[in-house]
């Protein structure tokens, strides 16, 4: 849900967000939020430089325990729920954080086996207990997982092309300011993270037509580091196409 949010606030308004979740001791109403587990998420949000949410250690043990003690049933399985994990945590990147990948999407099939062999009607029985559940999860199998990723891909290169464009270049900066040049400095790095992050997942999913394709280079007054935007490479012969791994 957390990083569907994500997706949905970046794709809708263009906008990234940072944050952190951890699993602990936790009261809000409707005036009040407080609470050790929200202390340590601002920690954890702090901590963080690129556009991320990042998980912290207590969720990876909550949900290893969780996987663990499953007692295997019709719908879940301990493969499905590893399944369900793996699509949407990125286990490493840079300084090696876990964080939500609002870039993929669960293949159903993997998370709940019975429909691999057109188990529908074992699944509608989620309709009685949680029929928002059930329609979602109707929808997501009737959906095809790959393209998806790829619309996702899609409309995040896009977002990356204005973004890069309007932002990681010092022609609105004066550059005797050194706070207004630091500040730059900031902003280039987490789009040059982002720009790394999407290439991963472009390549990760064979989906080279996502790619984005950029040259990093510096300002040669301030020397600190800027990014350009290439053409294709069938079209300048030329690209500087980062990708990460995920045992890095």
């Amino acid at each position: 849900m957390i990083a569907e949010l994500q997706r949905e606030v970046l794709f809708g308004h263009g906008l990234l967000l940072r944050g952190g979740v951890t699993a602990g001791k936790f009261y809000s109403d409707e005036t009040l939020i407080m609470g050790p587990a929200l202390i340590e998420a601002v920690k954890l949000e702090e901590t963080g430089i690129y556009p991320r949410i990042l998980i912290d250690n207590s969720i990876d043990k909550a949900v290893s325990a969780l996987i663990n003690n499953l007692f295997p049933n019709v719908f879940l399985t301990k493969d499905g729920m590893l399944a369900w994990v793996e699509s949407l945590v990125f286990g490493a990147v840079g300084d090696k954080k876990p964080f939500l990948n609002y870039l993929s999407v669960p293949e159903l099939e993997k998370v709940y086996p019975v429909l691999k062999n057109g188990g529908m009607e074992v699944l509608e029985r989620l309709e009685k207990d949680s029929p928002e559940e059930y329609e979602r999860t109707r929808t997501a199998i009737s959906s095809d997982v790959k393209k998806q990723i790829h619309d996702n891909l899609a409309r995040h290169q896009k977002f990356l092309y204005g973004s890069i464009q309007k932002y990681c270049g010092y022609s609105d900066v004066n550059k005797d300011d050194k706070n207004a040049v630091a500040l730059k400095n900031k902003i280039i790095r987490k789009y040059k993270w982002l720009a790394v992050f999407h290439n991963y997942m472009c390549g990760l999913n064979k989906f080279e037509d996502c790619l984005v394709f950029v040259k990093y280079t510096y300002d040669p007054i301030t020397l600190d580091d800027y990014m350009e935007i290439l053409d294709p490479p069938e079209k300048s012969g030329v690209a500087d196409v980062q990708f990460l791994k995920k045992d890095a």
